[in-house]
């Protein structure tokens, strides 16, 4: 997987699906920015669109609207089937302009769904944005404001370590406080 992230606002996207699923992906695109989004028929015309969410169908019926899609040109991901999809959307956390996402390359939605949670926490409320949360301290500079530290004894977890960062609204966290373990 490559992650990158695109300006949605300036690709044309079709999303094909009527149901729940297709509705969470509706929100998604439009929290994203997406000004070009369509709903588009199963049986729809795919040429023009540059990405295509498919949503809400039986496996076989998903793999010939795929395959339509990518004949046109376009990316598509398909919900919940992972050898389907040319991408993934990763689980997200806005803050402002900080964005962090989380992905498991979708062998793990589970996971990156509660890793995006639990770093959501770390940086405030929904709708607040990360300069509100967090001030760098005039000591340390903003550039060295946040490290990562990995831990020698289990190289496969990191965490976010504050380092000279002084809290603007909350405490800084105990050393007694809880850390998600992986």
């Amino acid at each position: 997987m490559l992650p990158i992230n695109l300006d949605a606002a300036k690709l044309p996207i079709a999303l094909v699906g009527d149901g729940k699923r297709a509705a969470r992906r509706l929100e998604l695109l439009v929290e994203a920015g997406a000004l070009r989004v369509s709903r588009v028929p199963p049986d729809g015309d795919f040429s023009g669109y540059r990405i295509v969410y498919i949503a809400d169908f039986d496996e076989d019926r998903s793999r010939e609207i795929a395959a339509r899609a990518r004949a046109a040109g376009a990316l598509v991901n398909v919900e919940d089937v992972t050898e389907l999809c040319d991408f993934h959307t990763p689980a997200l956390i806005r803050r402002g302009d900080l964005t962090v996402t989380v992905a498991t390359g979708g062998r793990a939605p589970g996971l990156a769904g509660a890793l995006a949670a639990y770093l959501g926490k770390m940086f405030g409320a929904a709708g607040r944005s990360a300069s509100a949360c967090w001030k760098p301290s005039a000591a340390i500079g903003a550039r060295r404001a946040w490290t990562i530290a990995r831990s020698a004894k289990r190289p496969r977890a990191n965490w976010i370590r504050r380092a000279g960062c002084r809290p603007c609204r909350r405490p800084p966290p105990s050393p007694q406080t809880p850390r998600l373990r992986i």
